[in-house]
């Protein structure tokens, strides 16, 4: 039974990753793509960083289940070291991004909103 969870959990693990780097990379086409169409830097901007930051919240779920529930026996207080300094970094990144998306989307608002439709 205990295998079958690990095995679970693996795939779990493997699935997260997949997103979050599908969703990131979504982005960037869909910036490029904003880029070709000639749209302004704030509009490509918005629409990068609110893929990043949706990446990097299943990143975040990856490195939580891989580092607590699949290395719960190897070196455990080193890992939880190594993660919690992955979630301070990525936490203060989608802080900081975020707080930037939405003022840009406040200054930007009506220029941004008309473009995405």
């Amino acid at each position: 039974m205990e295998n079958i969870l690990l095995l679970f959990f693996n795939y779990i693990v493997l699935f997260a990753g997949f997103i979050g780097i599908l969703v990131i990379g979504i982005g960037i086409l869909k910036a490029l793509y904003f880029f070709l169409k000639n749209k302004t830097f704030w509009q490509i901007r918005v629409v990068l960083v609110k893929h990043i930051l949706l990446g990097l919240d299943f990143l975040i779920a990856r490195d939580i289940i891989e580092t607590v529930i699949l290395k719960s026996d190897k070196a455990l207080w080193v890992d939880l070291a190594s993660l919690v300094l992955i979630i301070i970094i990525r936490v203060v990144f989608s802080f900081f991004a975020e707080k930037e998306m939405d003022q840009l989307m406040e200054d930007h608002s009506e220029k941004i909103n008309m473009s995405l439709k």
